[in-house]
C-alpha cells in the first residue's frame, strides 16, 4: 500500500466534435462586429462630408460682390449753418467774400454781408433772402415774414402813404406783441394825397383805368401835372383852381409856352423859372430877386 503510486489529474479531454461547433459560432460574430464598426464609421464619414458641403454651400451663398459705392453704406455728413447759408450767398466760392451769421432763430438767419444786414429764412432745405438794409428795418416785411423780433433788435418802421403818417414799432417782450412808440404825419405828403383825389374828376372824369397822373408841384392855386397812361407817352400840364374848379391852362411834351405862362400868371416855381415864346423863338427867364421875366 506504502508503495502505491498515486496517478496524476488529467485534463479532462473535449471530444472535436464539441469544440468545432463554438469556433464555428464565435467567428461569425467577431466578423458581424467588424462589419458593423465599419458600417458605423462610413456612415459617420459621410455625415462629415454633408455637413461639410452645406457649409461650403451656406458659405458660397453669402453675397461676395462688393458695394457699389461708398454713399450707399455711409450716409454723407450734415452740412452746418454756416456751410448752408456759405453755398446760398456765395455759390462761386469766392475766397474773399466774407459774411458774419449774427443771430439766428428757429429757420431764420441774421447775416452780414455786402455792407448790409440781411435776413434769410430756411424752406424746404433751401434758404430765402426776405431783406437787407444798411439801416432801419422795414415793419411790413418784419410782419408780412413773421420774422422774430430778436433778429431786428425788436423794432421797424413803416410808413404809410395812403394817410400820409410815418412812425416806428417796438415789440412788447412781455405782451409779445407789436406796439406803435411813435407816429408822425407827413403833412406835405397828405396834403398831395388829398389834392389827388380832389382832381381825379377834372383830369380823369371818365375814370379811365388806362389814365395815370402825378403831382409835381403846387403853388397857392396852382398844380404842375404830369400826366400819361399805361401804354402811351405823357404831357407836362398845369392847372389852376377858380371857383373850387380845376382848369387846364397848359399841356406839352416841349418848353413852357411864355405867352400862357406869362398872361395866366403861372408862378415861375413851377416852369422852372424858365418858358418859351414860339413865334418869337426866344427864351425867357424871371429873375426872382427882381420878381420879373426877361429875354434871355
Amino acid at each position: 500500500m506504502e508503495n502505491e503510486i498515486i496517478p496524476t489529474p488529467q485534463a479532462p479531454v473535449i471530444p472535436p466534435e464539441i469544440i468545432e461547433p463554438k469556433k464555428k459560432i464565435l467567428w461569425p460574430m467577431i466578423t458581424g462586429v467588424i462589419i458593423v464598426l465599419l458600417l458605423g464609421f462610413i456612415l459617420y464619414q459621410q455625415k462629415q462630408i454633408l455637413t461639410l458641403t452645406k457649409d461650403k454651400k451656406d458659405i458660397v451663398a453669402i453675397p461676395t460682390t462688393e458695394p457699389t459705392s461708398i454713399s450707399t453704406i455711409i450716409p454723407e455728413p450734415t452740412k452746418t449753418v454756416e456751410q448752408e447759408i456759405s453755398l446760398f450767398i456765395n455759390p462761386k466760392n469766392d475766397p474773399n467774400f466774407t459774411f458774419e451769421i449774427k443771430k439766428t432763430e428757429g429757420d431764420f438767419a441774421l447775416v452780414g454781408y455786402e455792407n448790409a444786414w440781411h435776413i434769410l429764412k430756411k424752406e424746404a432745405e433751401t434758404w430765402k433772402h426776405l431783406i437787407g438794409v444798411n439801416g432801419d428795418w422795414v415793419c411790413d416785411v418784419i410782419f408780412k415774414e413773421n420774422i422774430p423780433p430778436i433778429l431786428v433788435d425788436y423794432g421797424c418802421i413803416y410808413s404809410d402813404k395812403q394817410k400820409g403818417t410815418y412812425g416806428a414799432y417796438k415789440y412788447n417782450q412781455s405782451l409779445k406783441k407789436w406796439e406803435i412808440e411813435t407816429t408822425h404825419i407827413d403833412l406835405e405828403k397828405q396834403k398831395l394825397e388829398n389834392l389827388k383825389v380832389e382832381l381825379l374828376p377834372f383830369i380823369n372824369p371818365k375814370n379811365d383805368p388806362d389814365v395815370i397822373f402825378e403831382i409835381n408841384k403846387t403853388d397857392e392855386n396852382f398844380a404842375y401835372i404830369s400826366i400819361g397812361s399805361k401804354t402811351g407817352p405823357g404831357v407836362a400840364t398845369i392847372w389852376k383852381k377858380e371857383n373850387e374848379k380845376w382848369r387846364k391852362l397848359l399841356a406839352t411834351q416841349d418848353a413852357w409856352e411864355c405867352e400862357i405862362v406869362i398872361n395866366e400868371k403861372i408862378p415861375p416855381t413851377l416852369v422852372d423859372n424858365t418858358c418859351f415864346y414860339y413865334k418869337t423863338q426866344e427864351t425867357w427867364g424871371y429873375n426872382t430877386a427882381q420878381k420879373q421875366w426877361y429875354k434871355k
